[in-house]
């Protein structure tokens, strides 16, 4: 019996924003909303991520982007002004936690990301991830979030000073149910 399985997006266009395409430099692309799903044959099952992307329609690609750069340019769109930093320039002007996850085998291509600051689940994307939260101690755990189990666990604790931005870098084990790597660094 051959069972087709795998994942599709699905893209949701919001609107134009000043976004200068990386392919043909194009100063003005298309804001989409997208969800990455599972499917068994042609059947979408469930979400495991869901964030921004920006398309250029000269190019006919899509690319996706920091989820704190998809709520600034959303908020350029409906008229907040730049209210939410992105992650490369909260570095500079934020107080958090930026985390970066590393899928580095395609054994977690079936997961969604779950990082979890003290107790509390963020479920979002593999990439950079920057949360902006006011100084203190926090325990931040990361794992891949499969339908039965929590594959490659890892967690730490982390001290955020005020001005200061922690990294939090984890990268996906070789196999599910092995823990995850996962080291700290100060970014001032």
């Amino acid at each position: 019996m051959i069972v087709l399985y795998g994942t599709k997006y699905q893209f949701e266009p919001i609107g134009k924003v000043p976004f200068t395409c990386p392919e043909c430099s194009k100063a003005e692309c298309t804001l989409k909303r997208y969800r990455k799903k599972n499917h068994v044959y042609w059947i979408l099952l469930n979400t495991i991520a869901e964030g921004y992307a920006v398309g250029c329609e000269r190019c006919k690609k899509d690319w996706t982007i920091d989820h704190y750069e998809g709520e600034r340019l959303h908020a350029v769109l409906t008229g907040g002004g730049n209210r939410v930093s992105n992650s490369a320039a909260a570095a500079d002007s934020e107080t958090g936690i930026m985390v970066n996850a590393q899928m580095k085998y395609n054994t977690f291509e079936q997961t969604t990301l779950v990082i979890e600051i003290n107790g509390r689940e963020h479920r979002r994307d593999w990439g950079r991830q920057f949360f902006p939260l006011p100084p203190g101690n926090y325990h931040v755990k990361l794992y891949g979030k499969a339908p039965l189990m929590r594959c490659g666990i890892a967690e730490v604790d982390v001290k955020v000073v005020k001005g200061e931005q922690t990294v939090v870098t984890y990268v996906s084990p070789f196999l599910a149910w092995s823990k995850g790597d996962i080291a700290t660094d100060r970014a001032a």
